[in-house]
């Protein structure tokens, strides 16, 4: 099933994000299939995770991805579905170890000193 984002409401703090998801059609048939789905959030958990709003609906996708997996057949019990704290947790905790693994892949960066027949003078210390 691939997935398409059709958008986003807000309600006070509750951020609605809508997905239509796209049935695989026969090959003779033109006509597709649509589902629509509705993830709701709490817009004052992503702050407590430090998820920032555009990653709303890379965060929603991934959702959708994992649980239907392929299948279709619990596709209605996503219809409306409400973003967890454990989601957003899990996010924020991939989010992070993909972070570090950058970090740990980065050559530490060495610092410039001019050679000693530069004009530039670099500051002496005592």
């Amino acid at each position: 099933m691939q997935f398409l984002y059709m958008g986003f409401d807000q309600k006070s703090n509750v951020r609605y994000f809508r997905f239509q998801g796209v049935l695989p059609s026969e090959p003779r048939s033109r006509s597709q299939r649509f589902i629509n789905f509705t993830l709701h959030a709490d817009m004052s958990l992503w702050a407590r995770y430090k998820i920032s709003i555009q990653d709303g609906p890379k965060l929603c996708l991934g959702i959708l991805n994992t649980a239907l997996d392929g299948s279709v057949d619990n596709a209605g019990q996503f219809a409306s579905y409400e973003v967890t704290s454990a989601d957003l947790a899990a996010f924020a905790s991939i989010r992070n170890a993909i972070d570090e693994a950058k970090a740990a892949r980065r050559k530490p960066r060495t610092h410039f000193k001019p050679a000693p027949s530069s004009q530039l003078k670099w500051p002496q210390h005592k």
